[in-house]
């Protein structure tokens, strides 16, 4: 057997768990399993952490390593933009802009990706997009003893993929429907210059057109 990782969704409606096998060039999904979070739970984070837990016992891959991906209401997200400085001095920059928009950050974690570069009255700027999240359920996950290799957002690995198909001389809106939230991402060519999310997903939709159609 190849190489094995998991693959741990954080989502705003569920938890997603995806086993995959490195052969050669290709993955092979192994096994999958969703866990829901209810919408009316107390204390989400607790909730989260245990159903992780579990899932890991039950399906026995405590000896996998893990790829943990962050999105919903586990982060809070901004665009901003900024001069071109050398990139090694950005992290306090963006925290002095983080901390006028959130106030206190002390016990939030900041992580940032340089989405693209655009020109305005002939000055070169950065199109960043940084996350604020809180990283005790990372660090509850790895006292668990569960071996996380790499921590993710929702963000940043779809802008990866999109970058990829996009072409450099169009724009374009991507749309994408979650369960109880929808992602709305405007690109300038490759550059992502615009993220919303919108507080209504496809589990809302779903109920609405179903309530319409008396099903």
């Amino acid at each position: 057997m190849g190489r094995c990782t998991l693959g741990i969704d954080i989502g705003g409606s569920s938890i997603k768990f995806l086993l995959t096998e490195k052969t050669g060039k290709n993955d092979i999904i192994r096994d999958y399993f969703i866990e829901e979070i209810p919408g009316t739970i107390e204390n989400r984070e607790e909730y989260i952490f245990e159903k992780i837990r579990e899932t890991i016992v039950l399906k026995k891959w405590q000896k996998y390593k893990c790829t943990v991906v962050i999105s919903g209401k586990e982060m809070n997200i901004r665009g901003i933009k900024l001069p071109k400085i050398p990139v090694d001095e950005l992290q306090p920059v963006i925290e002095r802009e983080a901390k006028k928009i959130f106030g206190d950050i002390e016990d939030k974690k900041i992580v940032f990706e340089i989405m693209g570069e655009i020109t305005v009255d002939e000055r070169s700027y950065y199109s960043i997009f940084f996350i604020l999240f809180n990283q005790e359920i990372i660090n509850r996950i790895v006292s668990a003893g569960i071996k996380i290799e790499r921590v993710d957002f929702g963000i940043f690995a779809a802008d990866r993929v999109y970058r990829d198909i996009l072409s450099q001389e169009k724009n374009f809106a991507i749309i994408e429907f979650g369960g109880q939230n929808t992602d709305i991402m405007i690109y300038q060519g490759k550059s992502l210059e615009i993220f919303r999310e919108i507080n209504i997903g496809s589990d809302e939709l779903t109920e609405t057109i179903s309530d319409m159609l008396q099903v």
